[in-house]
């Protein structure tokens, strides 16, 4: 575990305290820059995931780690164990099937991670109605530049789920339409969708997108 030590009747800290340098003394080695106010951290949070974690994928090169649970998502460096990124406000969707592979993965080039999301306000069991126009139930996040790159909307459905396919050239988002919608991982464009029958659980859709295993 870790603990945050600020001073007693502290000043409020600058606006600009993000970029502010850390206190005289105080290591940030795990990745988390220490909060305003704060004036040491004793222990660290390396590989040290907020919550339980749903769901974890390695990225294509090695060299990463991503961790999800419902309410955070992070980007690990194995090399030191380190926090290289956290995605803020990201709602992690873990509904569904995720054990079959769905809803988080890392994008070719080891540069982007799809995940997909829920609303803040969320009922799994709430499905589409007529005239929703539907949330966003995916994203795909540049882990350089930590913003999002696009995002994929449609109805809202329990088994909701996403996956790279074509050898990650495009993103499969199951959606509550009763289809498959194809994208491209580049830009989100939707190419293509492949009706499906009513669903009893999470699909699992092959790493190329040719082949759909589903329960009836």
């Amino acid at each position: 575990g870790a603990v945050t030590l600020f001073s007693a009747g502290a000043p409020e800290p600058p606006k600009d305290a993000a970029k502010a340098r850390p206190a005289a003394g105080a290591e940030v080695t795990d990745g988390f820059p220490l909060p305003p106010g704060a004036v040491r951290r004793f222990g660290n949070r390396q590989l040290r995931h907020p919550e339980a974690v749903a769901a974890s994928a390695v990225s294509p090169d090695g060299k990463l780690l991503a961790t999800a649970s419902r309410w955070a998502v992070i980007v690990w460096e194995l090399g030191t164990l380190t926090a290289k990124r956290t995605l803020p406000g990201v709602r992690f969707y873990g509904y569904g099937a995720p054990d079959r592979g769905p809803n988080l993965a890392f994008l070719p080039d080891s540069a982007a991670l799809l995940v997909a999301v829920h609303p803040v306000e969320f009922d799994p069991q709430q499905m589409a109605r007529p005239g929703d126009d539907g949330v966003e139930v995916a994203e795909v996040w540049d882990l350089g530049t930590g913003k999002r790159r696009y995002a994929i909307r449609g109805p809202r459905d329990y088994n909701n789920a996403a996956w790279l396919t074509a050898g990650g050239k495009e993103v499969a988002a199951i959606l509550g339409n009763r289809a498959i919608h194809f994208h491209d991982a580049k830009d989100g464009k939707e190419l293509r969708k492949v009706a499906l029958p009513a669903l009893f659980s999470t699909p699992w859709v092959s790493g190329d997108g040719e082949t759909i295993a589903y329960q009836g």
